[in-house]
């Protein structure tokens, strides 16, 4: 439950029901490494409408009693019914009021941990106590990194820390530059006891252990991915010696000087880059420190933006997604299943469901996202084989007009699928390196992904090249393929005869015109032809399953009285007729319980139905009555009518509630075994800071539980299948 406080004083909180309290389109937005905003329309009749004072006014988001945004007002706008637009501007902007002397770090330098540190302490003792913000933690690798930052003006604290610490490109350690790319640094406000810290580290939050997921909590979902920092192949050197001689990993690697990533080369091509560790004279270390890079550097940069809906919400027990926390996100249609880190939420007060979350700033390595797309290869087989079968025959056919088959030595074609156009200087044809490979690739077909061009491997006068493919019914049967085809690398291999090793997930076996089109399931490199790596992937029904199919339709549904009976040997469970479907087992109108004597209330503890009435039903429908009155009470006759609680049988407590002129409520607890209630209880209102008593009345606004057995008392139970 949020509400929103300006100077501590509240004006704004779902919870209260006086209309004047309230504000429409309320969204904040947390980012890291930013200020954040918080924008929201406000009504004249709004007790606060005129006390909102631009750059003064602090505003406070309260999420229960945590607070979840701070900052001030910004500027408003009024409308022609003079409701004012507000925006607000989070905390970290604060920063822009302190100016700091020039100074001069261009020649020795200054360690970024160093630099943060003076700029924020400074603050801190030019400020004023309502825009305290205190040093917090500083810390990660990047803390050691030298900067030259030169200023011959004075300049607020935010700009230098923007310009010299987060939008820093390069740095030194010792004598080497360094690509600050490679160092995580987040900027982060943290608050403990009512006083707000600015930590600037290399990694926050927590691990939660709530997956966002297609179909569950995942509402919608975006992709931006940047592959501008990536680079393929690292070359790792050491300490140099007197001649200048740098150590480097060839003799711990195979003779090699150089580390690349074959997956990310078949992506992004050969990208080279060099690295200097100064101090490093170990070989087996250097190695290690180049992997590592290399990991980090082949990471595809992707960044999501989705709609999701946090399940805390709905069950305290389920880890809560905050600001900064690592979350694994998975959605099979859109082939991700990673972990994130949460770098911005964007929260519609009034409306949760159209919270959004940027995920961002932390990747998952190249070789791991191999992984999880092997993992989701099942799924995606499934859905690519609906379409897979006559796009595979096709794709079979168009390449044998061509006469490109008896030329292949194996039998085989493979079809590439990538974006971009190819050469014989990228992959996969740079991997060709003897004319003996180049040849046995002849017929090798290339779909373009960008531009839906498809290329065929020719051979000329001995020289070798990718022609663009003039047939278009082999254009058409490669641009089906490239929807179909389901493989984790891009390619796809056609066997005309049996295959043998190797062969790898994806590839097909187009047996002809009698036989079957079948789909690798098992990866193998070496050895013999393996049956059970193949399974057929056309002809699903033959006449045995045919025959099957028609026996176990026959079993379940029957003519019958009354319409066609549907169950185990037309049992009758489901009886459909031209008025539609009549489940014969459900008996809502009958009540499962009834409360023979309601007004002397229920007793906390009372257990009804453990008499085994429960077993075939899912859930319950309890119906309360109100037989507690007090002098707050109306004379209405409200307490007598019957208030509904669907309840569902699987052990969780939930709360049956009665609304009157105020809230009453009762605990219970339900399985297939019977029914437990809790004390049943009401509300009584009490005083929110900062907020005035009602007008003309001594009640006050809030709520405190006072158990009474009268209060919200179940007198029926109807069961639902």
């Amino acid at each position: 439950m949020f509400s929103v406080y300006a100077d501590d004083k509240l004006f704004y909180s779902p919870r209260l029901l006086d209309e004047r309290y309230a504000i429409t389109e309320p969204q904040a937005t947390l980012e890291l490494n930013k200020a954040g905003s918080f924008t929201f329309n406000l009504p004249s009749i709004n007790p606060m409408y005129s006390s909102l004072k631009k750059l003064k006014t602090i505003i406070t988001i309260r999420e229960d009693d945590e607070v979840l945004w701070k900052g001030r007002v910004l500027n408003d706008a009024k409308d022609f019914y003079n409701t004012k637009a507000v925006t607000c501007e989070g905390e970290l902007a604060f920063l822009n009021d302190i100016q700091y002397e020039p100074h001069d770090y261009s020649k020795k330098g200054i360690k970024m941990g160093e630099y943060f540190k003076k700029l924020i302490e400074h603050y801190a003792s030019e400020c004023s106590e309502e825009r305290m913000i205190k040093l917090g933690n500083v810390r990660g690798a990047f803390t050691d990194v030298l900067i030259y930052p030169k200023t011959t003006d004075y300049t607020n604290v935010w700009n230098l820390i923007s310009g010299n610490l987060i939008g820093a490109s390069t740095g030194k350690v010792g004598k080497d530059e360094v690509d600050l790319s490679d160092y995580d640094r987040y900027l982060y406000i943290r608050r403990e006891k009512g006083v707000s810290y600015i930590d600037f580290v290399d990694d926050i939050g927590k691990a939660s252990s709530q997956i966002i997921e297609f179909g569950k909590n995942l509402l919608d979902l975006s992709e931006y991915v940047d592959a501008s920092n990536v680079y393929t192949q690292i070359i790792p050197l050491g300490k140099a010696d007197s001649k200048g001689n740098r150590v480097d990993i060839k003799l711990v690697n195979g003779g090699k000087n150089y580390l690349q990533s074959d997956s990310a080369i078949a992506l992004f091509g050969k990208i080279q880059k060099s690295v200097i560790w100064e101090d490093v004279t170990n070989r087996n270390t250097l190695k290690a420190n180049g992997q590592r890079m290399l990991n980090k550097a082949v990471e595809m940069a992707i960044k999501i933006t989705i709609r999701a809906f946090d399940l805390h919400r709905i069950n305290v027990n389920t880890d809560k997604i905050d600001f900064g926390d690592k979350v694994h996100v998975v959605s099979l249609p859109h082939e991700i299943s990673s972990d994130f880190l949460c770098s911005k939420i964007v929260f519609t007060l009034d409306n949760l469901e159209n919270t959004e979350y940027t995920f961002g700033l932390d990747f998952e390595t190249m070789s791991g996202s191999f992984a999880s797309y092997k993992r989701t290869y099942q799924y995606k087989m499934e859905s690519a084989l609906e379409i897979g079968n006559q796009n595979a025959q096709d794709l079979l056919d168009a390449m044998t007009r061509m006469d490109s088959l008896q030329t292949q030595v194996d039998g085989s074609i493979c079809s590439w699928f990538y974006p971009g156009v190819p050469t014989a200087e990228n992959y996969p044809a740079v991997e060709w390196t003897t004319p003996e490979a180049k040849h046995a690739h002849i017929g090798d077909l290339y779909y373009d992904k960008s531009t839906g061009i498809g290329y065929r491997w020719t051979e000329n006068s001995g020289g070798y090249y990718w022609d663009v493919i003039e047939d278009k019914q082999v254009q058409q049967a490669l641009q089906d393929a490239s929807r179909a085809q389901s493989t984790a690398d891009g390619k796809v291999r056609c066997f005309s005869a049996q295959p043998y090793p190797p062969y790898e997930v994806g590839d097909l076996w187009v047996q002809g015109g009698s036989g079957d089109i079948l789909c690798c399931q098992h990866d193998r490199e070496s050895g013999s032809y393996v049956a059970s790596d193949w399974v057929r992937a056309s002809k699903y029904t033959d006449d045995t399953k045919a025959i099957e199919a028609g026996k176990t339709a026959t079993d379940y549904i029957k003519d019958g009285a009354g319409g066609i009976q549907v169950g185990p040997n037309g049992s009758s469970n489901v009886t459909m007729t031209d008025e539609g479907l009549v489940f014969n087992g459900i008996r809502n109108l009958v009540p499962l319980w009834e409360n023979a004597d309601p007004t002397s209330g229920i007793a906390a503890g009372t257990v009804i139905c453990s008499d085994g009435r429960l077993a075939s039903y899912a859930a319950i429908a309890i119906g309360c009555q109100e037989y507690y009155t007090s002098p707050f009470d109306s004379a209405s006759t409200d307490g007598g009518l019957i208030q509904y609680t669907i309840v569902m049988l699987n052990g969780k407590e939930a709360r049956c509630s009665y609304i009157w002129d105020y809230p009453r409520a009762r605990k219970v607890t339900a399985n297939k075994k019977g029914i437990t209630f809790g004390p049943g209880g009401f509300y009584q209102t009490k005083k929110l800071p900062g907020l005035p008593l009602y007008p003309g009345s001594n009640n006050e606004y809030g709520a405190k539980f006072n158990s009474h057995n009268q209060c919200c008392v179940p007198v029926v139970i109807y069961g639902f299948l």
